[in-house]
């Protein structure tokens, strides 16, 4: 299962009981399986398994591929600039 997480939500459970998990389970009634995270300020795609097995067959293929071929990971920012007023 992929889902657009948002920024500001955990991809993995936490103490709070709001996360990305927690959500799919109660929307969906299947409990999602982690297949990797995100971190909770990082929007994106995010893949999660139904089953357990599917869990660490998708694990498994995903760390035999970075070996083979390492992953691009691109990281768009915004920045802004602060500059002293000049006297």
């Amino acid at each position: 299962m992929v889902f657009d997480k948002p920024a500001g939500l955990l991809s993995v459970p936490g103490k709070t009981g709001d996360d990305l998990p927690t959500r799919l389970t109660r929307v969906t009634g299947i409990t999602p399986y982690v297949v990797h995270r995100l971190d909770m300020d990082t929007s994106g795609l995010i893949l999660y398994a139904k089953t357990d097995e599917a869990q660490r067959e998708l694990s498994q293929h995903s760390r035999r591929a970075a070996r083979r071929r390492p992953t691009a990971r691109f990281s768009w920012a915004t920045c802004a600039s602060i500059t002293p007023k000049r006297a």
